[in-house]
């Protein structure tokens, strides 16, 4: 798809509105949007970014691995444009040393929207999908940085 520079900035706009739509659902890892018509139920970070992509009329790949691998490098990170954690040892359970394991959606020059996973020593809400700081997402020593789908690049 070949879109010009306005086309960009509106569909960009859009991702952002869907992603701030999506505030408040509450998370569960495997979710799964089968209906595009229809709210989210239940929401993972990775399917979050799916829905919102898919809603708007671009393809995203299902899971956090496969979207850090389709989006592109972004060095000037716009919104709509999404952002990941890179695991950084060799000592979790699930996951190996390099592996992108979330991921979260830039919707303003402040914020990200993630569907972060319930974690009651958090000073801030999870459990559902939230807004967080952008500069708290850049300064975390597993932040891996930010991605542009490639029709937006």
């Amino acid at each position: 798809m070949s879109l010009d520079a306005h086309q960009k900035e509106v569909i960009r706009k859009a991702l952002a509105e869907t992603a701030r739509g999506c505030l408040g659902i509450p998370y569960k890892w495997g979710a799964e949007v089968t209906d595009m018509g229809k709210q989210p139920e239940y929401l993972d970070c990775s399917e979050k970014n799916e829905f919102v992509f898919r809603k708007n009329g671009l393809s995203c790949p299902d899971g956090c691995a496969n979207q850090f691998a389709f989006f592109v490098p972004a060095l000037l990170p716009k919104v709509g444009d999404i952002g990941f954690f890179i695991e950084s040892t060799d000592t979790h359970p699930d996951r190996k040393k390099g592996d992108a394991y979330h991921t979260g959606m830039i919707v303003d020059s402040f914020f990200v929207a993630e569907a972060r996973a319930l974690d009651l020593k958090c000073k801030f809400a999870t459990g559902k999908v939230i807004l967080r700081p952008r500069i708290n997402w850049e300064k975390f020593e597993n932040f891996g940085g930010w991605r542009s789908h490639p029709d937006l690049a």
